[in-house]
């Protein structure tokens, strides 16, 4: 059931971080509002990030930063771009469920401003990579329960036009035997800095 269940994320709601790693989280606040079956939670969020930086003009604020996401603080190197970045993030998740709490789907807004221009490392790897000092992240997703099919899916744009989408299937075909389905497409300009949807590193492209 383990490997069955992986290919869905649940919402989780307001958590504390706890990974000893230090990047992939938000500093800030956050509330949620309980209005009967519908919730709303806003958050804010201002911390300084990891990133290597290039000086154009000590009289300009038109500095230019290659964001590091390992968390990592071993050589000089690394010592040199921590906490260089100041990252300011809001937003808005609301989602409502069912009486009978077979349905449920909701919506996320996330802004990401940075302080200075974002530029990614020169490669061809990475030719899509975000660029520029702003980004925004809207989706809708769903569940449903029918019976013993649990279906589930997530479309999502960032401000670059790229979209991505998510849409799986688990279905219990007895007391021995479960199957799951996913389907999935990210455009290859989706920018989600803070994604966690089915996929194998660290960003959802």
């Amino acid at each position: 059931s383990e490997t069955i269940l992986a290919v869905r994320r649940n919402s989780t709601g307001i958590r504390p971080y706890s990974s000893v790693l230090e990047t992939g989280y938000f500093r800030g606040t956050a509330l949620t509002l309980d209005l009967n079956r519908v919730e709303f939670t806003p958050f804010f969020s201002r911390k300084y990030i990891d990133g290597s930086i290039q000086l154009t003009d000590s009289a300009s604020n038109d500095d230019l930063a290659t964001l590091r996401y390992t968390g990592l603080h071993r050589t000089a190197t690394e010592l040199a771009a921590r906490k260089t970045v100041l990252e300011t993030a809001y937003g808005l998740n609301a989602n409502y469920q069912s009486l009978n709490k077979n349905l449920h789907v909701g919506a996320n807004l996330l802004r990401l401003e940075f302080d200075k221009t974002v530029l990614p490392a020169k490669g061809f790897y990475n030719f899509y990579d975000f660029k520029g000092e702003a980004n925004s992240n809207y989706s809708l997703y769903y569940s449903y329960f029918l019976k013993n099919i649990s279906l589930f899916g997530e479309a999502a744009t960032s401000l670059s036009g790229g979209k991505g989408m998510v849409q799986g299937a688990l279905v219990s075909l007895g007391s021995r035997v479960d199957v799951s389905m996913m389907y999935r497409n990210y455009a290859p300009n989706l920018h989600t800095h803070y994604g966690n949807s089915f996929g194998e590193n660290y960003k959802n492209s």
